[in-house]
């Protein structure tokens, strides 16, 4: 066999030693197609590892962590480690709350795990009945690419308008993976005293309902393939909220939402705040998927920047 190797070889060094313009041939394809397919080589800073994961969230309102542990993780986690494919499960007990993390080896066909993951959560039964029921999603990969900071001396609301201009422009472009960081979306409170609860005798319950029908529109219909058409007004302002109609139940007699309670903005953020140069700032983290180019993301970022 060594022999036959060698002779193979030699004979076709021997064939290009003889037939030069073969040879050349062969190095100018070599050069051709390698250029062809410059553009088409997605190129890294580094390589990528992707996990594949898939999470189950169960929320059981008052439990306990060792509750959940002994009546939801212990019975969901033997039908999940009979799925092909599983690399490791990870689960956590917090108050009313259960979390399982399911990671599957590289190249599994998620669609059908998840199915798999599914089909072994319908088969369990016995679960608390004040427990709800599991949720699945799978959780998505994504790589920081770059960060983008806004800052200035103006008010953090203008930031944030700022941010969401620039997140517009950079949509444009091509880039949809962006997080807005350093802003909280607004939160409208409504504090109803108990006095008034029980003055008018209206419970809370019916409240929030009246506020939840007012507060979004209602879709009706579709109109041809895409467009959807939806009814109402949608009541977002302290005073659009303030009037909407509340009807006794006892007297038919109706109030407005204010002369019962107080609305106002919480402006107390949760969210963590950034500063530059002792100026307010906002973040804007770019991201992106398994299958996209980060130098090609980063330069984009930069030419949307120079021209912001």
């Amino acid at each position: 066999m060594n022999r036959v190797g060698g002779s193979f070889i030699s004979g076709l060094i021997s064939y290009f030693a003889r037939h030069n313009t073969a040879a050349n041939l062969i190095l100018v394809l070599m050069v051709v197609f390698g250029l062809l397919a410059i553009n088409k080589i997605r190129s890294q800073f580094f390589p990528d590892v992707v996990i594949e994961k898939v999470s189950i969230g169960v929320k059981w309102l008052g439990a306990g962590p060792e509750d959940i542990d002994d009546g939801i993780i212990s019975l969901l986690e033997p039908p999940l480690l009979g799925i092909d494919g599983i690399e490791q499960i990870i689960s956590s007990s917090t108050e009313g709350n259960a979390r399982i993390y399911i990671d599957f080896m590289p190249g599994t066909d998620m669609s059908k795990a998840k199915e798999e993951v599914q089909t072994a959560l319908d088969s369990v039964q016995n679960l608390p009945e004040t427990a709800d029921n599991p949720t699945i999603k799978r959780v998505s990969w994504r790589d920081r690419v770059t960060d983008v900071v806004i800052s200035g001396p103006i008010e953090l609301e203008q930031l944030g308008m700022l941010a969401d201009e620039f997140t517009q422009k950079l949509y444009r472009s091509g880039i949809s993976n962006t997080q807005i960081m350093g802003v909280s979306a607004p939160i409208i409170r409504v504090s109803v005293p108990s006095m008034n609860l029980i003055r008018y005798q209206v419970p809370l319950n019916r409240l929030a309902a009246a506020i939840a029908a007012e507060v979004d529109t209602d879709p009706t219909g579709e109109v041809g393939t895409s467009n959807r058409v939806r009814s109402g007004v949608s009541k977002r302002t302290i005073e659009e909220i303030g009037n909407i109609l509340i009807r006794i139940p006892e007297t038919q007699r109706e109030l407005i939402l204010s002369d019962l309670s107080k609305i106002y903005f919480d402006n107390k953020s949760k969210r963590r705040e950034y500063y530059t140069n002792g100026n307010r700032a906002v973040v804007i983290r770019v991201d992106r998927s398994a299958e996209s180019d980060a130098i090609k993301i980063q330069r984009t970022v930069e030419t949307v920047t120079e021209q912001y």
